[in-house]
């Protein structure tokens, strides 16, 4: 399927790129889902609980980049926070690598990964983790803000 500049998916372009992310994602985050955005743009979803906030689930979107996996500059994917969205929206503090898209999305902007869906959703959630020991009391905002969790 052509993108906007009338060029093939990356997918398209090399399909043992995108039979490994499957194979790294069907390891570690089996439950996700692989799914295609209208435009051509494939994504996984899937929800998460890293158990330090009792019953909170977080529904996580990882959307490749349209050049994946040849980024220059920024990721290469993205790692949106769907759910629940009123833990991040009511914040009265901003924590350190939560972004926002020119849609209003909130992802966790990663710079440190490799490449694969499945590296950046391990620092998404080591992310997740310290943000939800803040929530609990467990951090402060200031060691969050050192950023030397992520």
């Amino acid at each position: 399927m052509p993108n906007n500049n009338g060029s093939l998916q990356w997918y398209d372009n090399d399909p043992s790129i995108l039979e490994n992310e499957m194979k790294n994602m069907n390891i570690s985050f089996p439950d996700f889902k692989l799914a295609q955005h209208p435009d051509g743009q494939l994504y996984w979803q899937g929800a998460i609980e890293v158990g330090v906030l009792s019953n909170t689930k977080w529904e996580l979107m990882a959307v490749y980049s349209p050049d994946y996996p040849n980024i220059e500059c920024g990721e290469s994917v993205r790692v949106y926070l769907m759910e629940p969205s009123r833990l991040i929206n009511e914040l009265e503090w901003h924590p350190k690598y939560l972004c926002q898209d020119s849609n209003g999305l909130k992802y966790i902007s990663i710079s440190l990964a490799l490449g694969s869906a499945a590296s950046y959703l391990s620092l998404a959630i080591k992310w997740l983790i310290a943000f939800e020991l803040v929530l609990n009391g467990d951090l402060s905002i200031e060691e969050e803000k050192d950023g030397q969790l992520l």
